[in-house]
């Protein structure tokens, strides 16, 4: 059986290149996917919201909620990797995990997990797409992981697409 992980920022083509996959045979798993579900299980969703009712949900750095809801959402996509990975070990098939772009901050041991039991097939942005990756993002959040590496400038307003974006999703 092949084993493939596809890695990459957010919007990179992950989940695009997964589904080509599920059309030669393999087995499709989301990470997104999985977070969301053990969120509603845990009563943190109400109900299935999708990739941008997770986002509003995350909020941004900044914000009072925003370090403890990564911390959870880290958690979930932790402990939902380490559950496939477990699940797809024991079985003969085909199978591509689509990660999610937080992926690189996910627990030590998992990592090494990930790079053990799977081929890892990093998408990279190059220059030119780095620039269409972010308007994306501003047009269109995900959940996103800054971890240590987020920096606001004072110039910055973060309040702003986190208001557009709570108008547009107002019923979750």
């Amino acid at each position: 059986n092949c084993l493939i992980s596809l890695v990459g920022m957010s919007n990179i083509g992950k989940t695009q290149w997964s589904k080509e996959l599920t059309s030669i045979g393999f087995e499709h798993i989301c990470c997104d996917d999985i977070i969301e579900e053990r969120m509603i299980k845990d009563h943190v969703l109400s109900n299935k919201v999708g990739l941008n009712g997770v986002a509003k949900w995350m909020g941004h750095p900044g914000q009072e909620s925003y370090n403890l809801r990564q911390t959870t959402y880290l958690n979930y996509e932790n402990e939902g990797l380490i559950d496939s990975l477990d699940s797809i070990k024991s079985e003969l098939r085909n199978t591509v995990i689509d990660t999610t772009g937080s992926v690189i901050y996910l627990n030590n041991d998992t990592l090494k997990r990930l790079k053990n039991e799977t081929l890892v097939v990093y998408i990279k942005a190059d220059r030119d797409k780095e620039s269409s990756l972010i308007k994306s993002f501003q047009k269109n959040p995900k959940p996103v992981i800054w971890g240590s590496s987020f920096e606001s400038n004072v110039e910055e307003d973060f309040q702003t697409p986190v208001q557009k974006r709570d108008q547009q999703y107002s019923s979750i």
